[in-house]
């Protein structure tokens, strides 16, 4: 006989998996504070080569600009505007990240409270009904035979292998 209550809940577990693409379920994973630093990494990394690649570009259009000033540059004053440059660039980024991933955490974390309180009523439903079912017995192995009981009296103290009964 189908229980309605545990296809109502495992219909919206269902449509909530479906709908969040497992997004909030990787993000249950982790906490807030992990979460955020997690993906604040990777925002350095990024921003990282996005800098670097566009300064490349930069160089590579107006490289005959470069060549014709290539003895009057001042490098070290050059090399600081380009650090200066990258560090303000990769600060803006991860703090716009902090504060992006900060809010996906918050507003998932309503959803899964909800999942999970609907995965443990349908956790409840699964034991309630299996403890009125009847046990069964157990097949160990189908060329062996007997059942998982038989194993109880099995002794094997001297870690052979062959155990005695």
């Amino acid at each position: 006989m189908i229980n309605e209550e545990k296809v109502k809940l495992m219909t919206k577990l269902a449509v909530y998996e479906k709908n969040q693409e497992n997004k909030d379920l990787v993000m249950s994973k982790y906490y807030k504070n992990d979460y955020v630093r997690y993906n604040c990494l990777k925002t350095v990394v990024t921003s990282t080569i996005c800098y670097w690649v566009i300064v490349i570009a930069v160089v590579m259009l107006k490289f005959q600009d470069i060549l014709n000033q290539i003895n009057e540059m001042d490098y070290i004053r050059l090399i600081y505007i380009l650090m200066v440059g990258y560090v303000a660039f990769a600060f803006i980024y991860t703090i716009i990240a902090y504060i992006i991933y900060n809010i996906r955490y918050t507003k998932a974390k309503p959803g899964l409270i909800n999942y999970n309180k609907n995965l443990k009523k349908l956790i409840e439903l699964e034991t309630e009904e299996d403890a009125g079912a009847k046990p069964e017995t157990i097949k160990v192995s189908a060329n062996i035979g007997g059942d998982i009981s038989d194993l109880d009296n099995f002794d094997d103290s001297d870690n052979t292998g062959k155990g005695k009964y």
